[in-house]
């Protein structure tokens, strides 16, 4: 079981150009193939991104539609009522946003960690005793087994 966050389920819908993005989303394919977990925070962020990507004219508004319909099928979601102190608590911590803390909260509350491609997160959770709840997308590449 693995929690992902916004920046990994972005990469199951949009495709690019970009190399390193591209490697990224083939990468957050790859984990489809486990149990996923997340915050259901998740969904309001998912939705958010959607609507930027369409705004962009980078997607077209029924791919949004169907993206964001199948993910509870993709996703186990937890009620972020749960975990609303240890975020809050976490972003005490990291003095960073609490949004991207409910994910790491979920982590810690399963036993498990947080794969994430949002690099600001990942690099104000090293050096502290948060890094042991989160990895990169990229930083494994062991996620067929």
């Amino acid at each position: 079981m693995l929690v992902v966050d916004t920046s990994v389920a972005a990469r199951w819908v949009i495709g690019t150009d970009d190399p390193v993005l591209s490697n990224e989303s083939a990468i957050a394919l790859t984990l489809l193939s486990r149990r996923l977990v997340a915050p259901d925070l998740l969904a309001a962020e998912f939705a958010n991104v959607m609507w930027k990507k369409v705004r962009a004219r980078e997607i077209g508004a029924k791919q949004a539609r169907e993206a964001i319909a199948i993910l509870p099928e993709i996703i186990d979601l937890i009620p972020i009522a749960e975990l609303a102190r240890r975020a809050m608590d976490i972003s005490f911590d990291l003095d960073h946003p609490a949004y991207d803390c409910f994910f790491l909260a979920s982590a810690e509350m399963l036993e498990t960690v947080l794969v994430s491609a949002d690099k600001r997160l990942l690099n104000r959770c090293g050096g502290t005793p948060y890094a042991q709840w989160i990895v990169g997308l990229t930083d494994r590449n062991d996620w067929r087994e």
